[in-house]
């Protein structure tokens, strides 16, 4: 709610939810480590996929499902 996406304003808005909010400094940790989480996480998934044979019948739509 304290972020504004403006050219002129996000740095500063940036700054103060890290340095003046309290607990700021947190929402931002916890939102970095979850985004590398995820990057780390999907091409496993998809390996895990691949592997087991998620995309054959009779789970094939389930799996084009989840494309969308």
């Amino acid at each position: 709610m304290c972020y504004s996406p403006s050219s002129q304003n996000a740095w500063e808005s940036v700054y103060y939810i890290q340095n003046e909010l309290q607990g700021g400094w947190l929402l931002r940790g916890v939102h970095h480590f979850m985004a590398q989480a995820m990057v780390v996480l999907l091409p496993i998934h998809m390996l895990q996929v691949i592997v087991e044979g998620a995309y054959k019948k009779p789970r094939e739509i389930n799996f084009w499902l989840g494309w969308c």
